[in-house]
């Protein structure tokens, strides 16, 4: 089906991309993806891309963006869950976000990995949320005074909601300190 200016294209995955002739391309109902595929998008002239409304959409691959050097603009307001672009950076409009995109890839790569420090007075349950979010948001037993932190303990977590094939997308260094008075 066309209109003036207009060509509506079929996904893969069954949902609708309606392409401009102009170079825009607007990509709405995904189909509940999560990670953006590319190769749907492969055009030499694409200018902008408009992924905004798409609630699942977790994921786009920041670095064949990058090198998507027709592409000036990616609009991806409305994407809740999206872990990159941030949502102070989407909200500023498509033609930021890609500088936000060429930035990241030319000066580095995503953080992956952070200090998480666990601060506050004893029986707060810090230990307590950190144990509930390392178990996947399961509550957990309630810790006994006398096993309560003393001083510092040190552990590893991957947070792997939203990550692909079992790779974590955020790997946190957890400083539990127990909530004693100096």
């Amino acid at each position: 089906t066309s209109q003036v200016g207009c060509q509506y294209l079929a996904s893969p995955a069954g949902g609708k991309y309606i392409a401009s002739l102009d170079g825009l391309l607007k990509a709405r109902g995904l189909g509940g993806r999560r990670i953006l595929d590319l190769s749907d998008f492969r055009h030499p002239q694409l200018i902008a891309l408009d992924v905004s409304d798409n609630p699942e959409l977790e994921m786009v691959p920041l670095k064949s963006l990058a090198l998507m050097h027709s592409l000036e603009s990616l609009e991806c307001k409305n994407c809740p869950r999206l872990f990159s672009p941030p949502e102070e950076v989407a909200c500023r409009g498509g033609k930021a976000v890609m500088s936000f995109i060429r930035g990241v890839i030319r000066k580095g790569q995503q953080n992956t990995q952070m200090p998480l420090f666990m601060l506050g007075d004893v029986g707060a349950g810090k230990t307590s949320v950190i144990r509930s979010l390392m178990a996947g948001g399961q509550s957990c037993a309630y810790i006994p005074p006398s096993d309560r932190t003393v001083g510092i303990d040190v552990f590893s977590w991957q947070a792997m909601a939203g990550a692909q094939a079992g790779e974590a997308l955020l790997t946190f260094t957890v400083l539990d300190m127990g909530g004693m008075s100096l």
